[in-house]
């Protein structure tokens, strides 16, 4: 049982809160990219694409087709990293700077007022999805930010935190 009394030499909740990094405005959040597991899984689809041609006949040309083509799509991912940056998640006072996915040009930009709903989905993603769910629900659509694009486990709170704040701000 807390009688809510001071104790010397420890800050108050509110003291703590009120320093804290994800309660001051404007907040902003790098993204990251995933370039090293991007290459791998090119490097992985064509070996199968190799063993499934020179071993599996018929079938494994067809395989390996396939294979190919879903190779040539992470090769784009892979390009798209190196020419733009991995994107930035903004939340100022007065507007909203959301990307549309990852490493990609341009990025949504929103006032305050137009958002709707911000929650991190952690148990109610597919099997195959690894990792929370960072969803942004806005006037002009929704947003959604895999774990997998955040450089710590924690960043998604933090995202959500600080639209939590400027929701007090408001």
């Amino acid at each position: 049982m807390s009688l809510g009394l001071p104790v010397i030499g420890v800050e108050s909740k509110n003291e703590r809160t009120a320093t804290g990094p994800t309660d001051s405005l404007p907040f902003s959040m790098e993204l990251a990219h995933s370039r090293g597991n991007i290459l791998i899984g090119i490097a992985f689809r064509c070996v199968l694409t190799k063993l499934a041609m020179d071993y599996l006949g018929g079938v494994g040309i067809v395989l390996g087709v396939y294979w190919l083509f879903r190779s040539a799509e992470l090769a784009y991912l892979f390009v798209r990293t190196l020419r733009h940056p991995p994107g930035k998640i903004q939340v100022k006072r007065n507007e909203v700077i959301l990307p549309f996915r990852l490493c990609v040009a341009s990025a949504s930009t929103l006032k305050p007022s137009d958002i709707r709903n911000v929650y991190v989905l952690r148990r109610a993603v597919p099997y195959s999805a690894g990792g929370s769910l960072l969803v942004v629900e806005t006037a002009h659509g929704t947003f959604e930010y895999p774990r997998a694009w955040f450089a710590a486990d924690g960043d998604p709170a933090r995202v959500q935190a600080a639209f939590r704040q400027l929701a007090r701000a408001q």
